[in-house]
């Protein structure tokens, strides 16, 4: 079974722009500083807990559920962009591949890209931290032995990706057009449908 695992943001769409609106909001609502898109681009990649801990520095988890809520109902208007050939890049993966992602995002993200940019039928499962609460590496391992995936990469833009990658032991592929530089990834691609012509050296005949 191959199968190409993906990040979200920052390798298949962007949505800080909508999200920096969405924080910034009740941030200042909860006496906090706002965030810029760019903060938000920086922040993406880590975990929802330790986001909040960088927005807000000392607030309750009361405050994540707040940002969250937000954000998703803003999301379904305002929402991410797309990559330029992701689409193209997902079906022409879908008839050799099964597709999954794995992001560090709160429940409800993933299903919210998916519908808004109406991606579902392409990804046979995904998960996320909001649903483990664990660390992108251990979430991302057990979506590998969930589905029974023999072969498979880890595609991402940030050095928790890769960490990710590393701790489930499936080679990482940079998206250096995303949000974030890593170094001694086992392949860059710079464009999305650069993927095309990577994948034959991971995977066995």
């Amino acid at each position: 079974m191959r199968a190409v695992i993906f990040d979200l943001d920052g390798t298949l769409w962007d949505a800080s722009a909508s999200i920096a609106k969405s924080w910034s909001q009740v941030l200042k609502e909860n006496q906090y500083e706002p965030v810029t898109a760019d903060q938000v681009k920086g922040l993406c990649g880590q975990p929802m807990d330790a986001i909040l801990r960088a927005l807000a520095p000392g607030a309750e988890m009361d405050l994540l559920d707040e940002l969250c809520l937000l954000e998703e109902q803003n999301l379904h208007h305002d929402h991410g962009v797309l990559y330029p050939g992701i689409r193209e890049l997902l079906e022409k993966l879908s008839e050799s591949y099964e597709l999954y992602i794995v992001s560090n995002c709160q429940k409800g993200y993933i299903e919210i890209f998916l519908e808004t940019m109406d991606l579902a039928d392409y990804f046979k499962d995904f998960d996320c931290w909001g649903n483990t609460l664990s660390p992108k590496g251990i979430t991302l391992k057990g979506l590998i032995e969930r589905n029974g995936i023999e072969q498979t990469v880890y595609v991402g833009d940030t050095k928790g990706d890769q960490a990710a990658a590393k701790y489930a032991k499936i080679p990482f592929i940079h998206a250096a057009y995303g949000f974030a530089r890593t170094e001694g990834a086992d392949a860059i691609i710079n464009e999305p449908l650069e993927l095309l012509e990577q994948l034959d050296q991971f995977f066995a005949c």
